[in-house]
């Protein structure tokens, strides 16, 4: 039931398949960086309502994603279950209501800030790092070797939200960089992949992943 990726579309996933894998309310911790198409920003709110119903009660949205307009109406439609979602964004702030932590504008296009937007306010806002700084994803989408996620990211949020055995979920696997630090640090995962092509492609791009986060 856990540490696999299946080849669905996380917006069409029914409570019947939640409950039957044991994922219906169930997650420790959803961390992904959402798909580029915009797909995606049309279908935020659904993307959230789809996370509620994976999340525990206690459980956390890390959510990496470049910001706009649309994901503003977070402010006003907030999820019980959803603590917390991180946002990266350019240079510009916009105005809103959500709690935040180590705002920094970022004047260099080539990386983005990592910024942590509580939706609920949490005892953690003042344990979490102010920023972080890491390559844009999607500043060279053609390296064969380019993964979201640096290796000392997923270890600082994997172990502050989650204990060994945990839950973590990534909605967008791609190259399932999430399942494979989740098989190195003795954590279950489930992922989902709606394209056959890079459903089809998670295993042969294995040893990359491996490589980019910094396993022998």
């Amino acid at each position: 039931m856990y540490n696999d990726v299946y080849n669905k579309d996380f917006y069409d996933l029914d409570i019947s398949f939640l409950q039957e894998k044991e994922l219906y309310h169930n997650v420790d911790l959803i961390l992904t960086s959402a798909s580029y198409n915009e797909d995606f920003n049309s279908n935020y709110l659904d993307f959230f309502r789809q996370c509620d119903n994976l999340l525990s009660s206690a459980g956390a949205l890390v959510l990496l994603t470049s910001l706009n307009n649309k994901w503003m109406g977070l402010e006003n439609d907030r999820l019980n279950s959803v603590l917390l979602c991180g946002i990266s964004y350019y240079a510009n702030k916009y105005n809103h209501n959500l709690l935040s932590i180590g705002i920094d504008d970022c004047g260099n296009y080539g990386y983005e800030h990592y910024i942590f937007y509580f939706v609920r306010s949490q005892s953690l806002v003042n344990k979490l790092p102010k920023q972080w700084m890491m390559d844009h994803p999607a500043t060279n989408r053609n390296e064969v070797n380019l993964v979201p996620f640096r290796g000392e990211f997923l270890d600082y949020v994997g172990d502050f939200f989650t204990s060994e055995n945990g839950l973590i979920c990534d909605p967008f696997a791609g190259w399932n960089t999430v399942g494979i630090w989740c098989e190195k640090n003795k954590r279950n995962y489930v992922g989902f992949e709606r394209s056959e092509v890079q459903y089809k492609n998670i295993f042969d791009r294995k040893n990359d992943v491996i490589k980019m986060l910094g396993e022998s």
